[in-house]
């Protein structure tokens, strides 16, 4: 097998709005994955609007399974919100990745290959 020195380049799509295209991995690029833990107590939504209903909280540490890839929520400023499903009772609901002060909630976990 060849080698050929060069750019590596992927196809993905925004995270924010609807655009897709090409683009260089560059360092800081990391491959979306739907495992996430808690990085802190974060409430755990019935519904996508951050002003639902609160289901309960997510413990710190606690692993969760994305079911979708994020999407902003445009009434809470493009806030990038996830609907997950919680590892450890199944409950299934809706989380920020960070909160609009800019603290983390979610850390991606990387899947073993």
């Amino acid at each position: 097998v060849d080698e050929i020195a060069g750019d590596m380049r992927v196809r993905g799509r925004a995270l924010r709005g609807d655009d897709m295209g090409w683009f260089s991995v560059a360092e800081g690029v990391r491959p979306w994955c739907p495992r996430h833990r808690s990085v802190r107590s974060a409430p755990l939504h019935e519904a996508s609007s951050p002003s639902s209903s609160v289901l309960r909280m997510l413990d710190q540490g606690e692993l969760i399974e994305a079911i979708n890839p994020p999407c902003p929520d445009q009434a809470a400023a493009g806030q990038l919100r996830l609907h997950v499903r919680c590892d450890r009772d199944g409950m299934v609901g809706f989380t920020s990745l960070v909160a609009k002060d800019g603290m983390v909630y979610l850390e991606s976990v990387p899947t073993a290959d």
